[in-house]
């Protein structure tokens, strides 16, 4: 497909999401809310063998969600190759992160207003940044957003890679961070950077993705007992420690706190 004849498709989302997930439906409702707040039309998610009550979050969604059973060990990759083929002609732009992942706007309301700010031809790669327990060992109510607001310094190891949003009809194939383009062609930072999956100059003055790696003590161990969905033998094998990274405070997400509260129990789901 030649790009020249993009702006003839007519697209039934600006910007989609795709998420392969397993048994963190606690998680998920926060977790659209916050992305539909900052731009995100349409969820593909694809649900790993999950025995958890996903299915119940997702009966809010009906509209924002196109939901697919995904069994099988290791299977991240082949999920997100799967909605690359199948959906690349509905969605104009599609990104790629896990329910641990909110991808930030800094400057502008939405992330589309980002993308069409830095005018990415294939991909956008945005930062890491990482974010720690924030002293906590055991999961306390409230949002992930909301009890997490401590993180890692730019400079930190953990920030050098980057999650893409990316143009799903100039990739063959995705890989967990970056899409494969064909020649020469790449995704670009927000300073209009050539990247891969990891960037040596982070930078978060446009975009970035607000990574919750540890969450609590708690909720790590719970994290390791569920699995890995990337590696083949399904096991987690990082430590809380090379995670744990809480030098910086940073309250950038507590401005969408009271919308999400207010649009999760409107929903009946606004639970611990």
């Amino acid at each position: 497909m030649k790009f020249k004849q993009e702006e003839k498709i007519q697209f039934q989302d600006t910007l989609s999401v795709v998420l392969i997930i397993k048994n963190e439906a606690s998680y998920l409702a926060e977790w659209i809310e916050y992305h539909k707040i900052v731009g995100v039309t349409k969820f593909y998610i694809y649900d790993n063998e999950s025995t958890d009550n996903i299915k119940d979050v997702l009966r809010h969604y009906d509209d924002d969600v196109v939901y697919k059973y995904w069994p099988g060990r290791g299977q991240q990759i082949s999920a997100y190759n799967d909605a690359l083929k199948n959906y690349k002609l509905k969605t104009k732009w599609m990104a790629f992160i896990d329910t641990d992942e909110f991808l930030v706007p800094v400057q502008h309301e939405t992330i589309v207003d980002v993308i069409n700010e830095i005018k990415p031809k294939y991909g956008l790669g945005a930062s890491w940044v990482n974010y720690g327990n924030s002293g906590h060992l055991t999961r306390t109510p409230g949002l992930t957003i909301k009890r997490f607001t401590r993180r890692a310094p730019l400079d930190h190891p953990k920030n050098l890679m980057v999650k893409s949003i990316i143009n799903p009809r100039a990739a063959f194939m995705f890989a967990v961070h970056n899409g494969c383009f064909l020649g020469f062609r790449s995704s670009i930072d927000e300073n209009g950077r050539r990247i891969a999956g990891f960037n040596l100059k982070p930078s978060i003055e446009k975009i970035r993705v607000n990574h919750y790696f540890t969450k609590s003590y708690e909720e790590f161990l719970n994290k390791k007992k569920r699995g890995d969905v990337e590696t083949p033998d399904g096991k987690f094998n990082k430590s809380f420690d090379e995670g744990n990274t809480n030098d910086l405070y940073d309250d950038i997400m507590l401005k969408y706190v009271p919308e999400i509260k207010l649009r999760l129990e409107q929903k009946g789901l606004l639970t611990r």
